[in-house]
């Protein structure tokens, strides 16, 4: 589970380099007349919205950690004991 979680934070913070890059090409160029600056404005907002959307996807990610798969895994094995999931999850605290 540690990899993929590991992986899913890559690939998200590539997204956002990748989306800073962008945002900074664009306005790099002068646009020529208002109609432009105009589409370009829409761009770099569109841009600026994945940013933060991608942002608070990671932030829920790591404050919301779902740990009922390693709780029946730890039920289940020979060395887990039987015990409320309230429990299990308050040992981590």
């Amino acid at each position: 589970m540690a990899s993929t979680v590991l992986e899913a934070t890559r690939v998200a913070h590539e997204d956002l380099e990748r989306l800073e890059r962008l945002a900074a090409r664009e306005l790099q160029w002068e646009p020529d007349n208002p109609r432009d600056r105009f589409f370009q404005s829409h761009r770099v907002r569109h841009m600026l919205d994945l940013v933060v959307s991608t942002s608070c996807k990671l932030e829920t990610f790591g404050r919301y950690l779902d740990l009922h798969e390693l709780y029946n895994e730890f039920i289940n094995s020979k060395f887990g004991t039987l015990m409320e999931y309230s429990t299990y999850v308050g040992c981590f605290s």
